[in-house]
């Protein structure tokens, strides 16, 4: 079709409106001249899909070029008021949201606590949250998507969570359903670990890695082929379930990874053997002035860690391993992860701490939700139905 067709790969049944509309979504703003270079399209076809999509308002002039001889060119950049999405990080303790507009540009963020008794609590704290972020910014218009991640797996058919232990009533529910009946707008619901590798993606442009979550619990994201793999029922990369120290005395009762591995595991097996109550991060102090025990904990998330991690690389072979969570971005658990890896296993591995902190879930969500809004409004100026998750 022309050559941005054949360098970007894209769909060869796509309008020259799209082609256009996709370098707009990668441009901050962009003159019809540039866009007829990039394309190899005639000015005359970029000018007549440039009018289609200030048509359907999802472009605007916003300036000319400036720094050229004779005539400046007039410049256009996405619409912001196009269309407005709500991403939002559900977890254990905290739910963080974010109001971005259809330019990508992100309006307000807002944090509060998880409410963690029941759904309508849960509802009415997303709906607070919602209005929280409008206010601060003064946005008028109506939201048209919400993403949401939950600390659980979410069936990619029903819609149904699961295996979600720190927001429990959220078990057996299709809170995708929930939500969309109350708003009356567009909601996709993903798992927290899930969005955290979609925002690591769209930041790092890695293709091929596994993002691990270690904090309270342990959870892991797969993106294979600059894809995001989610499994037939949702539920690939839970490794908390993986089986560890299947011996004969207990064949019964195995222990799972989680339970060796995770926060309250660590809280729970230092009560059980010293008498003390304290917490994950208490422990770490106590691990870094030499306290025995402590030191033998934290040495042997390193080592469990390591069996875990070589498993994973002989399964899926991923070029690069990111570490998240309040335990996993640890730089002591990273660099004797490194040393330990690098000796059992005869490859390079590409082993650090995610790039975006404790921000990764919040921004994968509102990475996806601005890709829906844009994807939404260029596949015929109307509204789709984005499904479980996208």
């Amino acid at each position: 079709m022309n050559k941005l067709a054949r360098n970007l790969e894209f769909d060869p049944t796509y309008s020259s409106k799209q082609i256009i509309f996709h370098l707009f979504c990668s441009h901050e703003s962009i003159s019809r001249a540039e866009l007829s270079r990039l394309t190899g399209l005639s000015k005359q076809t970029v000018s007549l899909a440039i009018s289609g999509l200030e048509a359907m308002k999802l472009v605007t002039p916003v300036g000319n070029t400036k720094g050229h001889i004779g005539r400046r060119a007039i410049t256009y950049r996405l619409s912001p008021s196009a269309s407005f999405a709500v991403g939002i990080d559900l977890g254990g303790t905290s739910l963080r949201s974010g109001l971005i507009d259809f330019s990508g540009e992100v309006r307000s963020e807002f944090s509060r606590l998880t409410p963690l008794t029941n759904l309508n609590d849960l509802i009415q704290a997303i709906s607070n949250s919602i209005q929280t972020l409008k206010n601060q910014t003064g946005v008028k218009e109506e939201i048209d998507l919400l993403v949401i991640g939950v600390p659980g797996v979410v069936h990619p058919v029903t819609g149904v969570v699961s295996m979600a232990p720190n927001v429990e009533y959220l078990n057996g529910i299709d809170l995708r359903k929930q939500l969309k009946e109350y708003f009356k707008f567009e909601v996709i619901i993903e798992n927290d670990v899930n969005l955290a590798a979609v925002g690591e993606k769209d930041s790092l442009k890695l293709e091929d890695f596994v993002f691990i979550s270690l904090g309270t619990g342990i959870g892991m994201a797969v993106v294979l082929d600059g894809k995001l793999r989610r499994g037939s029922k949702g539920g690939a990369g839970e490794i908390g379930y993986m089986l560890f120290d299947i011996l004969e005395e207990n064949i019964l009762n195995p222990k799972i990874l989680e339970e060796m591995l995770g926060g309250k595991a660590l809280e729970k097996l230092y009560k059980v053997n010293t008498g003390n109550q304290l917490t994950m991060e208490e422990i770490f102090l106590l691990a870094k002035n030499n306290d025995e025990y402590a030191s033998f904990l934290t040495k042997n998330i390193v080592k469990q860690l390591c069996s875990c991690l070589r498993n994973i690389i002989a399964i899926l072979d991923p070029t690069t391993i990111l570490m998240g969570g309040g335990i996993g971005s640890r730089e002591e658990i990273v660099s004797e992860l490194k040393k330990s890896l690098q000796n059992q296993v005869n490859r390079e591995i590409d082993i650090r701490t995610t790039s975006l902190g404790s921000r990764a879930g919040i921004v994968g969500a509102m990475s996806l939700a601005v890709k829906e809004i844009r994807d939404t409004a260029i596949n015929k100026g109307q509204k789709l139905d984005y499904g479980v998750t996208s």
